[in-house]
C-alpha cells in the first residue's frame, strides 16, 4: 500500500474520506432509531466513563 501511495496508484485521502462519511451515516441512523431515554442513558454512561464519576441520577428521581 505504501508503494501504491508513493507512486500515486492509490489515493489514501479518498479512502479516509469515504470511511469518515460512512461511519457518520451509521451513527446518525443509530441515533434516529433510539428513543430519547436511550440516548440520555448512553450520554450519562459516556460522561461517567469520561470523567470517572458516577452517572448523575435522573431529574425525575431527585424531585
Amino acid at each position: 500500500m505504501i508503494v501504491g501511495i508513493a507512486t500515486g496508484e492509490v489515493n489514501e485521502v479518498k479512502k479516509r474520506r469515504n470511511a469518515v462519511s460512512t461511519g457518520s451515516k451509521g451513527g446518525q441512523t443509530r441515533a434516529a432509531n433510539l428513543s430519547k431515554q436511550e440516548r440520555v442513558e448512553i450520554a450519562k454512561k459516556a460522561a461517567a466513563t469520561r470523567w470517572g464519576k458516577k452517572a448523575l441520577p435522573d431529574e425525575e428521581e431527585s424531585s
